[in-house]
């Protein structure tokens, strides 16, 4: 550790070997190939610095060392509004990436004490809250509660509706129709402009209706 205390027990891992740690903190792994490897220590509860070193053997490689100090967990859950979990989605905490499970948890494990912005992510979702910041160590110990709410991304139809003369015009009943289905309706402002919000991705019609005019044209496909 950083006061020179070795650390047993750690399964330090080049490529498909591995050894562990003695109680001198010191390791060796044997039967590498000549090549370049990845080694990476882990150990329940321990972080390490750095988390991993590309060595290359042949010859033999010595005196490569890490530093172990306290490691905490960073995890939580992703769901939609209803309960229901979200999976793959990508959740990092600045240094590491994680992907949710099918039962939405999510668990980023042995990170060293410090301050983190947990970001989320996920094409074609939105999150709330998008970003949090969690503190994690000896004395707040883990952060296991770092949820977060998905829901579908949305998107905006608006435009403007005009006589031939271009007056504006007020009250008009704007529908946006999917698959024959009306799922938004608004009317127009003072100015002539409509918005329909709330959208999910995907092709709508869009049909104004008023029974003291025609409209030119009658509606329109719009994707979103």
């Amino acid at each position: 550790d950083a006061q020179g205390n070795p650390e047993p027990n750690v399964r330090v891992r080049a490529g498909q070997l591995f050894a562990f740690t003695d109680a001198q903190g010191v390791y060796q792994i044997t039967g590498l190939a000549a090549g370049t490897y990845n080694v990476i220590p882990s150990k329940a509860d321990r972080s390490f610095t750095p988390e991993s070193r590309s060595v290359t053997v042949g010859p033999n490689a010595v005196a490569i060392d890490f530093t172990a100090a306290p490691g905490f967990d960073i995890g939580g859950a992703v769901r939609t509004a209803d309960g229901d979990p979200v999976a793959g989605v990508s959740i990092s905490d600045g240094l590491h990436t994680v992907l949710s499970g099918p039962d939405g948890a999510w668990l980023i494990p042995d990170v060293p004490a410090g301050t983190y912005t947990v970001t989320v992510q996920l094409p074609g979702f939105v999150f709330t809250p998008p970003t949090q910041r969690v503190t994690v160590n000896l004395q707040t110990g883990d952060a296991l509660n770092v949820d977060f709410i998905a829901a579908p991304e949305t998107f905006n139809i608006t435009g403007t509706i005009r006589t031939a003369a271009g007056e504006r015009l007020a009250g008009i009943t704007v529908e946006a129709l999917r698959g024959g289905n009306v799922v938004a309706t608004t009317q127009t402002g003072t100015n002539g402009a409509y918005a329909l919000s709330g959208l999910e991705p995907g092709s709508y019609v869009v049909r104004p209706s008023d029974p003291n005019y025609q409209f030119d044209p009658t509606e329109a496909t719009v994707d979103v």
